[in-house]
């Protein structure tokens, strides 16, 4: 996992993730949660009817609003079917801690706002040569297009948005399109595919509420 990069890993920090990792906000809500509150705010909130009414950008802003305070997230990356790197951590507030393996091998990472820290065979470094994005997410909040699937009552909405690929640090010109699941309104994953040299490219995250939510703590180097 020498070539495996916090930049590499950038969407599966949403967080992040993911990405995922991270999938993952940074402007707090109208309902200005804590870090318990947020993803518990989610499963009483009121679902969100699916008409053709429905503003599917203005339900994506609201359901990574969400995810202010925190969440935990699962991500996996596939290439030509095959699983070739998986990652699963917490954002809590505004850092991440995560565990990235691929190859057999597994790094550890931490990344804050203002630096990224990995750990390989059990020594922490600082990442000085690349880093992750301090807000995983923040790509995310600006789709060139949203459109939502039609679906019926009470069922999960879908939105797939639009996305520049350099926006989401991938190579080439053409539109990348990103699928959100929403249920009530509550992001629970999103995936997205991409084709490169090495072929076809597939990146899913799940996202659900924090189980740890104590704060992501800078290694001692």
């Amino acid at each position: 996992m020498a070539d495996f990069t916090p930049s590499k890993a950038r969407f599966l920090i949403w967080g992040a993730g993911p990405l995922l990792v991270a999938m993952l906000a940074s402007s707090c809500s109208g309902n200005d949660p804590g870090v318990n509150a947020g993803q518990a705010d989610q499963s009483s909130a009121t679902s969100i009817a699916i008409d053709q009414a429905v503003d599917g950008a203005t339900v994506l802003q609201a359901a990574l609003d969400q995810l202010a305070a925190g969440y935990h997230f699962s991500s996996t990356a596939t290439v030509n079917g095959t699983a070739a790197v998986t990652a699963a951590g917490d954002r809590v507030g505004d850092s991440t801690r995560m565990n990235v393996s691929s190859n057999g091998a597994a790094v550890d990472y931490v990344v804050t706002p203002t630096a990224t820290w990995v750990n390989k065979d059990g020594t922490w470094s600082e990442v000085t040569d690349d880093t992750a994005p301090a807000d995983p997410l923040g790509a995310l909040r600006a789709p060139t297009s949203v459109t939502v699937a039609p679906s019926v009552a009470g069922a999960p909405m879908v939105l797939t948005a639009s996305y520049p690929a350099s926006a989401l640090s991938l190579p080439g010109d053409a539109a990348v399109d990103v699928v959100f699941t929403i249920n009530g309104s509550a992001l629970s994953s999103l995936s997205y595919s991409s084709t490169s040299d090495g072929g076809a490219a597939e990146v899913h995250t799940d996202i659900t509420a924090l189980v740890d939510t104590s704060p992501v703590t800078v290694p001692k180097i």
